[in-house]
């Protein structure tokens, strides 16, 4: 019997109005296997369409950036 890689990985999505992401900026956390996902997933959770969010990992690295109006900037 094959087992499918369904390696789950921790993400935390942070939201501001301005760019500047702080430790109070509203953040949520979740798990997801993809990064398409975990993109689709911290839309989801956006306040408002003038909000920016900030994707990391578990341990604070900064995946990617979505500015207001823009797509999705990649940092790795």
């Amino acid at each position: 019997m094959q087992q499918e890689n369904t390696m789950k990985k921790t993400y935390v999505v942070r939201q501001s109005d301005t760019l500047v992401f702080t430790i109070e900026s509203e953040t949520f956390t979740f798990a997801a296997s993809r990064l398409t996902d975990a993109k689709r997933r911290a839309i989801r959770k956006q306040f408002h369409e003038d909000s920016n969010l900030r994707l990391e990992d578990e341990n604070g690295t900064v995946i990617s950036i979505k500015r207001s109006g823009f797509k999705w900037e990649d940092k790795l």
